[in-house]
């Protein structure tokens, strides 16, 4: 099968931790990059001295008619833009609404042009289960009470319908992202200052760390690959809390304050700070949500479909190693 060569490739959250490194996979493997941006100077910093192959467009998944525009001329898309938000701080309807009708702001116009390279990232806690075993992204979707794995699955069940269509769209199911050069501290990454500087939960199960830079370079792959539907599970690394905090400890020279915790305490807490968010601010990214994940995760598996496209994983040795010295380099830590 011939497969059209790509020439411009959308790519949506581009100031985020996965959508720069995703910029940059692209750039260096040649194609041009148009980077839909919220803040035109916040893309200046993240993009220092750019390419005259990279684009800054202006615009946000909640702006459809920014998108249309983004999308003219475009061979391909990675729509890697949402919020992500498990600690109970956000408006939970504002959340799911954003990232529900971001997905179909983005893939409705792209299917509507004709573009068949369109990679949608969503994230595995869309396949978060509580049974025995790991959901695979072949399962039915799970059911979900809480805000963020809901605005998840709900995108998840327009995007399968479109699959289900015979619309060519691939989705990508992450682990928790870490790596180097955050424009802006995410989620996973505050969670590792968290870990660093104030607690750590010695509980049950433990969390699956990806590291953003093989991320893109999966991304890269799965533009490039043939045009079909197509569920790939990139959850990275599987790590024990007890491991994590003598990871820690190694690579910063200082024992992180790490307290033994029962799951069933750690999930109580969790749904009380949520109550409490109603009536008072609590900085700590604590919530009912990211408890379950926490004390409930199961492991989940790579798909082989990415290593047949020729990605690879690094350890979760070397992506924390760099992803802590740059954040003590960058004053985070």
């Amino acid at each position: 099968m011939s497969i059209p060569k790509l020439d411009r490739v959308l790519v949506t959250g581009a100031t985020g931790l996965l959508g720069s490194h995703t910029v940059r996979a692209l750039l260096d493997t040649g194609y041009s990059v148009r980077a839909l941006v919220r803040s035109i100077d916040k893309a200046n910093r993240v993009f220092a001295d750019p390419p005259d192959a990279l684009q800054l467009c202006l615009g946000a998944i909640e702006d459809r008619a920014s998108i249309e525009a983004a999308l003219d001329g475009c061979d391909a898309i990675v729509h890697c833009a949402a919020i992500v938000a498990v600690d109970a701080s956000s408006d939970s309807n504002a959340l799911i609404e954003t990232n529900v009708a971001g997905v179909k702001n983005v893939v409705e116009p792209a299917i509507d042009r004709g573009i068949d390279r369109i990679v949608h990232v969503s994230s595995i806690v869309a396949l978060f289960g509580t049974g025995e075993e790991a959901m695979p992204a072949s399962a039915a979707l799970p059911p979900s009470r809480q805000a963020y794995s809901q605005s998840k699955t709900l995108a998840e069940h327009y995007v399968r319908e479109l699959q289900a269509s015979g619309c060519p769209v691939k989705i990508l199911y992450p682990g928790a992202i870490l790596g180097p050069d955050d424009p802006g501290l995410s989620e996973s990454m505050r969670s590792v200052q968290l870990f660093v500087r104030r607690f750590l939960p010695l509980t049950t199960s433990g969390v699956q760390y990806v590291d953003a830079r093989d991320l893109a370079t999966a991304l890269v792959r799965l533009v490039e690959d043939e045009p079909r539907s197509l569920r790939v599970q990139a959850p990275g690394r599987f790590i024990l809390w007890a491991d994590l905090a003598a990871l820690l400890n190694g690579i910063t020279g200082k024992r992180p304050p790490a307290y033994p915790v029962p799951a069933s305490a750690l999930r109580f807490a969790g749904r009380l700070a949520d109550r409490l968010r109603r009536v008072v601010r609590i900085e700590v990214p604590l919530s009912a949500e990211s408890a379950a994940y926490a004390t409930q995760w199961k492991p989940m598996e790579t798909s082989d479909e990415l290593e047949r496209l020729g990605v690879t994983f690094r350890s979760l040795e070397e992506t924390m190693t760099d992803t802590v010295r740059w954040m003590q380099q960058a004053g985070h830590l």
